[in-house]
């Protein structure tokens, strides 16, 4: 389930003492609410502090797995992810 995968997340980050989290996102796919949902549980499972940066992809290309990400579905992903209020979690571009 969700819930036990972000206790798995959030035991393995102690484990390592690891404060910030990189979630890799394909932008070409629209930023659906389930997401969304899913960021917001993360938060709440990490606290405040941790950086939880998302690192977006374009479409991949036969022969390039990490393409660069279209300015339009940056802007989206952005405009989405800035409805959680969230100052300590980043929408980037990953590849340029």
């Amino acid at each position: 389930s969700e819930e036990e995968e972000l206790a798995a997340l959030k035991e393995a980050i102690a484990a390592q003492d690891s404060a910030d989290i990189l979630v890799l996102q394909e932008a070409w796919q629209p930023p659906v609410q389930e997401f969304l949902s899913w960021l917001k549980q993360l938060r709440q499972q990490l606290g405040p502090h941790p950086l939880i940066m998302l690192a977006l992809i374009g479409k991949p290309e036969i022969d390039t797995l990490l393409t660069p990400t279209r300015p339009e579905h940056l802007r989206i992903w952005r405009q989405k992810v800035a409805t959680i209020s969230d100052q300590a979690l980043h929408v980037i571009p990953l590849a340029s």
